[in-house]
């Protein structure tokens, strides 16, 4: 399936030579799923980024005016940028195992993936908590 236009090459300063998962670390669900990250056995090992550890122009390069704005997982592999279902999908598919179940989603229209995507992040807070601060000692990569 093409994936050109359900994503965008970028051309960040940053080095995004590995998978790169960028994250919510105030978010429970998102810690959650961070956990999963950490435990896999992938090849090569996803680099996790908070988007409070992004520079102000890395942010504005993402469209992150301020940090209440981000709603959605990034996830870059090849420089390739992958936002909200999208991202779910790759990222399942690039854990293997199990979560490759997670690319069956594809058969889903994207318009119905992404909101179902974007209810649960608007609501993340309310539905699975908030931190104020990250204290995951994870979070400090």
């Amino acid at each position: 399936m093409d994936t050109a236009n359900q994503s965008q090459t970028v051309n960040a300063p940053v080095d995004f030579s590995q998978a790169t998962v960028v994250y919510d670390g105030n978010c429970n669900l998102c810690l959650f799923w961070l956990d999963v990250l950490l435990k896999s056995n992938s090849t090569p090992p996803f680099q996790l980024i908070s988007v409070t550890d992004l520079t102000r122009q890395e942010k504005i390069r993402l469209g992150i005016a301020k940090d209440s704005d981000f709603h959605s997982v990034i996830y870059f592999k090849n420089n390739v940028l992958f936002l909200k279902s999208d991202a779910i999908i790759e990222i399942g598919r690039d854990l293997g195992g199990k979560w490759k179940v997670l690319a069956w989603l594809k058969w889903i229209p994207k318009s119905i993936r992404d909101k179902v995507y974007t209810t649960i992040a608007v609501n993340r807070y309310r539905w699975f908590g908030k931190r104020q601060t990250c204290t995951n000692e994870k979070c400090l990569m």
